[in-house]
């Protein structure tokens, strides 16, 4: 999974009416197990260890 500082990202939820999540890469955490801050468009920040599957990046920060 290629996902940098910066980017966009989207968390696509498994469970029914629970709604998709949108958000930019704040730092990677670590590569294994792959763990990232991510700063939501709500404002809230978390730390997110995404499965397979659930994340999509939006837009590649440039630079």
């Amino acid at each position: 999974m290629e996902v940098k500082a910066g980017d966009t990202i989207e968390i696509l939820s498994n469970k029914v009416d629970t709604p998709t999540r949108r958000g930019k890469v704040i730092e990677i955490i670590s590569e294994d197990p792959f763990e990232l801050r991510v700063k939501w468009s709500d404002g809230h920040e978390s730390t997110l260890y995404p499965n397979t599957g659930m994340l999509r990046v939006l837009d590649h920060e440039q630079g």
